[in-house]
C-alpha cells in the first residue's frame, strides 16, 4: 500500500490516517445501529463514541510520551506533533476504557453494558486502522 494516498502542495493525505477515520466512522454507525439494543439514543452513544475515541488517542500518545520519556523531556513542545507518529496501543485501549468508564458514570449507564456495545464497534476500527 502506498503511504500517501494523495497530495496538494505540501498537505499530504495518509493511508494509515485514511483507515483509522474510516474505521472510527464505521465504528460509530455500528454504535449507532446497535444503540436501541439497549434502550440508548443514537445521540447517546453517538457521544460516548467520541468521548472514548478522543480518550483513546489521548492514552495512545500518553503511554508512547511515557515510553520515550528521555526525549520527551528534552524537546517538551513534541508531544503535540502528533503528524510524526507515536501512538501505542494498549496506552489506546487503556485510555477508552478510562474515557468509557468516566461517560457511562456521568450518564448513570451499567458500565458493563456500554462495554458490550463498545467491544464490536472498537473491534471494528481496529480493524480498518490495522489495513
Amino acid at each position: 500500500m502506498h503511504p500517501i494516498l494523495f497530495s496538494f502542495g505540501s498537505v499530504h493525505l495518509y493511508a494509515y490516517g485514511a483507515f483509522v477515520a474510516l474505521g472510527v466512522f464505521s465504528g460509530i454507525l455500528l454504535l449507532r445501529k446497535n444503540a436501541p439494543r439497549i434502550f440508548l439514543s443514537p445521540d447517546t452513544v453517538t457521544d460516548l463514541a467520541i468521548t472514548t475515541v478522543i480518550s483513546g488517542f489521548a492514552g495512545a500518545r500518553l503511554l508512547y510520551v511515557i515510553q520515550f520519556w528521555d526525549y520527551f523531556r528534552a524537546s517538551p513542545l513534541d508531544i503535540f506533533k502528533l503528524w510524526e507518529g507515536g501512538i501505542i496501543f494498549y496506552g489506546g485501549v487503556l485510555g477508552s476504557l478510562l474515557g468509557s468508564f468516566i461517560y457511562a458514570k456521568l450518564k448513570r449507564l451499567d458500565f458493563l453494558t456500554v462495554l458490550d456495545l463498545l467491544v464490536p464497534a472498537i473491534a471494528l476500527a481496529q480493524g480498518f486502522g490495522r489495513i
